[in-house]
């Protein structure tokens, strides 16, 4: 499985070669998705981001909607939703498609 550590430090140095960051299929931990999510707040290279099969978790996700509603650049967003998230989770997911839609028209997001 490939590791997060080698797009994580690329994205934090705003490489302009980094638009895509695409971490599905790898295995992060807590502190991979923490960093990821302050990288979220300020890179302005991203515009499009996978988080399918990452082990990304419901806790996870209030911290991601902070670091979604910072970033407009990002146009292409996907992530996994599962039936069991709680309503107020589900309600934060809602609310970052709506924004980012808002920010970005040209978005393309997939649950």
């Amino acid at each position: 499985m490939r590791s997060p550590h080698m797009l994580l430090t690329s994205l934090e140095k705003n490489d302009p070669r980094f638009t895509d960051a695409d971490f599905s299929n790898m295995s992060m931990e807590d502190d991979d998705f923490e960093r990821l999510f302050q990288i979220i707040k300020k890179n302005k290279i991203i515009t499009s981001l996978c988080l399918l099969e990452t082990g990304i978790q419901e806790k996870h996700i209030p911290s991601l909607h902070e670091a979604l509603l910072k970033n407009i650049h990002i146009t292409d967003f996907s992530i996994q939703k599962y039936k069991d998230y709680s309503a107020k989770t589900l309600k934060l997911i809602q609310e970052m498609v709506v924004h980012v839609e808002n920010n970005a028209p040209d978005l393309v997001m997939r649950i």
